[in-house]
């Protein structure tokens, strides 16, 4: 239900929403879908295709190792 408690969260997780899809966060969010992985904004992500027409996608959190998935 929307009030005037209520509508400054709501615009909030709109803004989010939208935001997934601009510039750089909706390459992320693209490969999140492909991945089933949620990236956060500040991992490091990368994306290629093998010779085998395999998309591959590492990433890594600052401070961990780079992972597969």
């Amino acid at each position: 239900m929307l009030n005037d408690s209520t509508v400054p969260f709501f615009v909030a997780q709109a803004r989010r929403y939208v935001g997934r899809y601009r510039g750089r966060q909706a390459v992320l969010t693209h490969l999140s879908e492909m991945s089933g992985v949620e990236f956060d904004s500040t991992d490091h992500v990368l994306h290629f295709v093998n010779g085998f027409d395999e998309d591959l996608i590492f990433w890594k959190r600052p401070g961990t190792r780079w992972r597969r998935c």
